[in-house]
């Protein structure tokens, strides 16, 4: 018996993005289109910095594409519990990582990258002097996980201070060979009931985690799908 019940995902609205000629469709479930907030649907020249929100000196560009939240009760007094929250961000890579640099549309060098963010998370914490005891982050570029579903390579690792909140579950997959495609969700503690109903509680709120990931689709331009399957080629070709 399930515990927890939240949005019906059977039942969504579908987000389309057209991300300079690539197609990113993002399902929302019609009972958290309240929680929504979206950029436009057409997002243009991501080679340009004014197309992005977070403009810092010493960090990627950052274009912020949804934000979302899915909203749990109790399935046996229908009290409302925790809730999820979603953020969708585009990433501009360009020199924000390690040397050599490489054709970001190959796997090894997303993990390179994506480790190579988790660490400056990492560092920012540190540097804030918050209790390396509650840090999660993958310890080794081979410790990121990884799933493909919808032909979309998704890497995904636990990352951040626990002490109060769970760790966030964050996934990324390139989208060009300069940008990544950016998911961070957290689900909540749900410190409701005994220690085994709580675990019960965030492993199925984990589970539509999944869902959700596996719900999103992403068509490529046919400019980046050729560069995508030359990169493929070329590795099977090793």
């Amino acid at each position: 018996m399930k515990l927890i019940s939240g949005p019906d995902f059977e039942n969504s609205s579908i987000f389309v993005f057209d991300i300079d000629g690539t197609q990113l469709s993002i399902p929302v479930p019609e009972d958290a289109l309240d929680d929504t907030m979206s950029a436009d649907a057409s997002i243009k020249n991501l080679t340009d910095n004014e197309t992005y929100d977070v403009l810092e000196s010493d960090y990627m560009p950052i274009k912020r594409v949804l934000k979302t939240q899915f909203r749990y009760v109790d399935t046996v007094n229908e009290l409302a519990l925790e809730s999820t929250s979603v953020m969708f961000r585009i990433l501009k890579v360009d020199n924000f990582r390690p040397i050599p640099q490489e054709n970001l549309l190959h796997k090894h060098e997303v993990r390179r990258v994506f480790f190579h963010i988790l660490c400056d998370l990492k560092k920012s914490l540190e540097n804030d002097g918050l209790e390396k005891a509650y840090f999660v982050f993958p310890e080794s570029e081979e410790d990121i996980k990884e799933i493909n579903c919808n032909q979309i390579h998704w890497l995904i690792a636990l990352n951040g201070f626990a002490r109060i909140v769970p760790p966030e579950h964050t996934f990324v997959t390139p989208i060009t060979n300069n940008h990544l495609l950016m998911i961070d969700i957290n689900t909540g503690t749900y410190p409701f009931g005994t220690d085994e109903q709580s675990a019960q509680m965030r492993a199925e709120a984990e589970a539509d985690v999944f869902d959700f990931i596996r719900s999103i689709r992403i068509e490529f331009s046919p400019e980046v799908q050729a560069e995508i399957d030359e990169v493929r080629g070329a590795m099977e070709a090793l």
